[in-house]
């Protein structure tokens, strides 16, 4: 999706910056493991969050720097070599090196 979602800490509360309601339905509504938006460039660097979940799912805005890109990295373990649905997977955000697992390991 292009803009992150409302309500999180991806995105502003108002003006044109502010997420989209209608992906948070969404998002409420089907429950994905995984979100990627893009769209506000600066909040993510200037709120220093770049990762919110929405219930199990997990969203995220890599955002833009000034000067140094951010990206994230997903590495994922499937089931065998038949076309499948992730088991698991690790997405590090770089240039941070902060880690997020699905399924979210529960301490």
């Amino acid at each position: 999706m292009h803009e992150p979602p409302d309500l999180t800490r991806l995105s502003m509360r108002s003006g044109p910056l502010q997420g989209n309601p209608e992906w948070r339905e969404a998002i409420e509504c089907y429950s994905p493991l995984l979100v990627v938006s893009g769209h506000d460039h600066q909040t993510p660097s200037r709120m220093g969050f770049w990762h919110d979940r929405i219930g199990n799912t997990l969203c995220l805005n890599a955002g833009q720097g000034n000067e140094t890109l951010n990206y994230f990295v997903i590495d994922t373990s499937l089931q065998g070599p038949a076309a499948s649905l992730p088991t698991s997977m690790f997405i590090t955000h770089l240039p941070t090196k902060e880690v997020q697992l699905i399924p979210e390991r529960k301490q």
